[in-house]
């Protein structure tokens, strides 16, 4: 079997090596998708519910059950019934096939002939047709088509897993080679210090597993779901040392939207001169959305931090716009980005 993994396509590398971390495997850069990542599994309970409980890279993830080549529309039916759909999930679902190309006349198209061959093998197979929903279906088939090339795949997650604010964070969390034996600072209480916690201690994200899909399926070993879920992953980090630093107006909000912050030391960020963390990280970009502001916020930092030599390496996310021309410490990264239509940037400084 084959898992789909799509993340940030600009922080695929990123995810790349936070699933190796959590599956203790390789993947491999899908050539049809740049926000595609292949792996090849043997153990699909377990790595579903590996990246269910612990990825923060990670937007969703599919079962991949074919990639063909189409010429005329009707390749698209032929091929699509060479697949044992019947063998994935029981015909009392209901399905819907979600075609990915801009060109709605070839979209409606690919529903059309796709949907009518997963129809017509259920009923050859079990003798059953299962109902197609198109508003809110049980099962999801992905139908990507590139030039001549169709891949097709079953939705195994449902919503997202991730949300852009968790997968940017994280993704700065592995590209800063941050560890835990360093202290580390976020700057704006965004998602990077819960982050770097659940990924010190190894904290499982149990709530989210209910929501996935693959739950419905038929291969699914649901016996081993359930030891997994009950499994007792943390463990125990000696001197583990995540603050956040917030304005001072701010702080009292945090604590009531993001109420896991408590598990790190909240702070007023004029302490930032004083403070002692080696590492600091702000996910600038989605706490300031104007480019003003945040250039002007980043120049204050910097101006603060000028007087604290206490850190050894600075990782930032921002808007191009608001980079600051005058920069402290020495680039070691810098990785341009498009977000939303936005011209962005990821930066890490070392001090002198």
């Amino acid at each position: 079997m084959k898992l789909l993994i799509e993340t940030e396509s600009s922080l695929r590398d990123y995810a790349l090596k936070e699933l190796e971390m959590i599956l203790n495997k390789k993947g491999e850069k899908d050539r049809f998708n740049e926000s595609l990542i292949v792996y090849d599994t043997k153990s699909i309970t377990d790595d579903l519910m590996m990246i269910t409980l612990f990825s923060e890279t990670v937007y969703s993830f599919y079962l991949e059950v074919g990639r063909f080549e189409v010429n005329v529309p009707d390749d698209m039916y032929r091929k699509a019934l060479e697949v044992n759909w019947h063998e994935f999930w029981d015909p009392e679902l209901t399905f819907a096939v979600r075609p990915v190309i801009r060109d709605q006349r070839i979209s409606r198209e690919i529903g059309v002939k796709v949907g009518q061959a997963i129809v017509d093998k259920f009923l050859t197979e079990l003798g059953k047709r299962p109902r197609v929903n198109l508003s809110n279906p049980d099962i999801e088939i992905m139908a990507w088509l590139k030039e001549n090339r169709l891949l097709l795949a079953i939705n195994l997650c449902g919503e997202n897993l991730n949300n852009p604010e968790a997968v940017f964070a994280r993704s700065l969390l592995i590209i800063s080679e941050w560890n835990y034996s360093k202290s580390m600072a976020e700057i704006f209480c965004d998602h990077v210090a819960i982050s770097a916690r659940r990924l010190a201690i190894r904290d499982p994200y149990r709530e989210k597993v209910a929501r996935r899909i693959f739950i419905k399926t038929k291969f699914i070993d649901k016996e081993r779901v359930l030891y997994l879920m009950r499994k007792n992953w943390r463990k125990y980090v000696e001197n583990l040392r995540i603050s956040c630093y917030e304005r001072i107006n701010r702080i009292d909000i945090v604590k009531q939207e993001k109420p896991e912050i408590r598990n790190v030391a909240l702070k007023n960020i004029e302490q930032l001169n004083v403070g002692s963390e080696e590492y600091i990280l702000s996910n600038m970009l989605f706490v300031i959305e104007k480019k003003i502001e945040e250039r002007k916020w980043l120049e204050k930092i910097f101006k603060i931090l000028e007087q604290n030599r206490s850190w050894e390496k600075i990782c930032l996310f921002m808007m191009s716009d608001a980079y600051p021309g005058k920069l402290i410490g020495e680039k070691v990264f810098e990785k341009n980005i498009k977000f939303k239509g936005m011209s962005c940037k990821i930066v890490c400084l070392y001090n002198k």
